[in-house]
């Protein structure tokens, strides 16, 4: 009996040590059998830390961690991207978090870290002798099939042209095209990082998006969204960098994405209109698919799309250049084939108020009225997807104007828009300017510096617009005769949009100044104000002279020196930008200005600057200033040497 009993102890430690390796197994059935994963994770955190894993570039490129003079931080602001809690500024840390993540069991109705995070897993993988047997999940199926529904073959940079009626869109825009290898590049994808508002005031804008004020994601589009959105809708001319990208790499770069933008998870940066812009978060993502590059280095304080374009052509990245000119380019294009009359006459087609049939009685000939349906044509689907046309008129016209054309048999066709200056070969938007002038007899030398961007008469960025767009923009005075060192301008933002108008388009110009200035004083004397001017117009071009503006203008100073501390007022201004010669631009500009609130006076001024481009950056400015307040005048002349860098 004894030895029964002895029999029947052993068999049940028998049954359950068996029952207690089954359900392990049954527990993780993706395991190999009998592996503990926590002395594999311990020797994985053990050969991180012997590498200093956590202090290598590619590591830092996927956490976005930039050294600032105190400590490490991330640019990304978001919580969710980070697994440990002090993660954001301790990349040591973070890392061994990650690692620890890998090693979790699934979890239902939440995606799991290895898929999470697939860039980091993926090169922690790379770097480390990591044995997927160990793990619960060891690949991303969800991410595997979006890479297979993509199925990337190139990717280019587009930069979308500046829209200068957009605040928004001021300095133009950048993202990338990913190409599928589709029949058409309109069903390739575009990559794009961007600030979430709605906001529509400029100064509100510029406010809010200098100081953080909104947040930055990254989201994946149909490109013709983006075509339609920028070239359709904005009337932006759109430039493709295509980059000498592998395969190998843009997948190595979507899986970054993914960890930023994938399944809705929508990580967020704090947006910077001068820095953390959507030029600036697209670096990350070129370094991710290619570290050995360095790019984000170069741009420590500021960033603009077209800076991203000029690094990423001297890293060797850039393999070709394609010009994609907008729906509001080819009108102006093909209106200068025709005569004034004739361009009238299209407008008059899609507006309604004359029918096609009516050509048929003209005395145009048959190539003129070539030209004048296929503007129609063009000019009717533009104001249609401008939501200027109801669509059964639009199609009712249309149809008509392709009646007539038809009959009118093939034709000559109209040729491609001219390509304006191409946004990488502009000048660099720095700019230090050494001077020196006479101000009423008194001579003075002078120093300005600007960060950011282009003014008036810089070279044309803006193709047939006229634009300024400066911040901190600062000079500073010395007059040798008095020994006397003064702060001679302080322009916090500066912006000036000139946009003419034709038969087919009517754009608002305006303009936006905030800073600080030198001023005339009842004494003769001048003393330093601030000065905050906005305003409203209008402008139109001609081949000669060139663009007239004019503007009607509030204006609102402060200052001390002020007899009530500020003055009040409106005023008008206009002027004639005109192109001489090629690098040669000339300015007349005059204003004045009636302050009836506060400080009773009047302020008048007229200026004449000639401008003269000596390569690609730097230009000779000769200004001539006349300007009279308070019953005092003054006659200013200077000579400035403007070096971009």
């Amino acid at each position: 009996m004894k030895g029964f009993s002895r029999q029947k102890a052993f068999f049940r430690i028998y049954l359950l040590l068996v029952g207690t390796f089954v359900a392990g197994c049954l527990a993780d059935p993706c395991r190999g059998e009998g592996l503990d994963p926590l002395p594999h994770l311990k020797s994985l955190l053990q050969e991180a830390e012997a590498k200093h894993l956590h202090r290598e570039k590619y590591w830092w490129i996927l956490l976005h961690y930039r050294k600032t003079f105190s400590k490490i931080e991330s640019r990304i602001d978001d919580p969710a991207f980070f697994l440990a809690p002090k993660g954001k500024t301790d990349p040591r840390a973070e890392l061994r978090a990650t690692l620890t993540a890998f090693f979790e069991p699934p979890a239902p109705e939440k995606e799991h870290p290895v898929c999470r995070f697939i860039a980091r897993f993926h090169w922690l993988a790379e770097k480390l002798d990591l044995d997927f047997s160990r793990l619960s999940i060891s690949r991303c199926q969800a991410f595997e099939r979006v890479l297979s529904d993509l199925a990337p073959r190139s990717a280019a940079l587009v930069f979308p042209t500046y829209h200068m009626n957009n605040p928004a869109s001021m300095f133009g825009h950048i993202l990338l095209k990913i190409d599928t290898g589709a029949e058409s590049d309109l069903l390739s994808q575009a990559v794009n990082y961007a600030a979430r508002t709605t906001e529509t005031n400029g100064l509100l804008f510029a406010f809010n998006g200098l100081f953080g004020g909104y947040r930055g994601y990254y989201a994946i589009e149909p490109y013709y969204r983006k075509i339609r959105e920028y070239g359709d809708m904005d009337q932006r001319d759109i430039w493709e960098y295509e980059l000498t990208l592998t395969e190998s790499e843009i997948v190595r770069m979507l899986r970054h994405l993914w960890e930023l933008g994938g399944q809705s998870r929508n990580i967020y940066s704090d947006y910077f209109f001068l820095h953390e812009n959507c030029a600036y978060n697209l670096l990350n993502l070129l370094e991710a698919a290619r570290p050995s590059v360095d790019l984000i280095p170069h741009f420590p304080l500021w960033v603009l799309p077209v800076d991203i374009i000029k690094s990423v052509r001297k890293a060797g990245l850039i393999r070709e250049i394609r010009y994609r000119p907008s729906p509001a380019s080819r009108i102006r294009q093909q209106a200068g084939l025709i005569t004034p009359k004739q361009r009238a006459i299209a407008v008059q087609i899609t507006e309604g108020s004359l029918s096609v049939e009516e050509l048929k009685t003209s005395s145009f000939s048959r190539e003129e009225k070539i030209r004048l349906l296929d503007l129609s044509a063009v000019y009717l689907k533009y104001r249609h997807s401008q939501g200027q046309i109801p669509q059964g008129r639009y199609r009712k016209t249309l149809l008509e104007i392709l009646k007539a054309r038809s009959r009118l048999g093939t034709g000559e066709p109209a040729p491609d828009p001219v390509a304006p200056f191409r946004p990488d070969e502009i000048h660099e938007a720095g700019r230090i300017t050494p001077g020196t002038g006479f101000r009423d007899g008194d001579p003075f030398l002078e120093i300005g510096y600007r960060p950011a961007f282009s003014d008036l008469l810089d070279t044309e960025f803006a193709a047939g617009q006229g634009a300024r767009i400066e911040f901190f923009n600062t000079r500073f005075r010395y007059y040798p005769d008095d020994r006397r060192l003064a702060l001679e301008t302080l322009d916090l933002i500066h912006i000036l949009s000139i946009s003419p108008r034709d038969r087919f388009f009517r754009p608002v110009s305006w303009k936006l100044n905030l800073g600080l200035h030198q001023a005339l004083r009842k004494n003769g004397d001048e003393s330093s104000i601030f000065e905050f001017n906005t305003g409203g117009g209008m402008a139109y071009s001609a081949e000669f002279p060139g663009t007239w503006f004019g503007f009607l203008e509030p204006r609102l100073q402060a200052g001390e020196t002020l007899e009530k501390g500020y003055a009040a007022g409106i005023g008008v201004s206009a002027g004639l930008v005109t192109p001489v010669a090629k690098g040669w631009k000339s300015l007349v500009y005059v204003r004045h200005t009636y302050f009836p609130a506060g400080d009773d006076h009047q302020h008048s001024e007229v200026f004449c600057s000639q401008h003269l481009r000596l390569s690609r950056n730097h230009a000779l400015e000769l200004d001539l200033t006349w300007e009279k307040a308070y019953d005092q005048d003054v006659l200013e002349t200077a000579l400035q040497w403007h070096i971009f860098f």
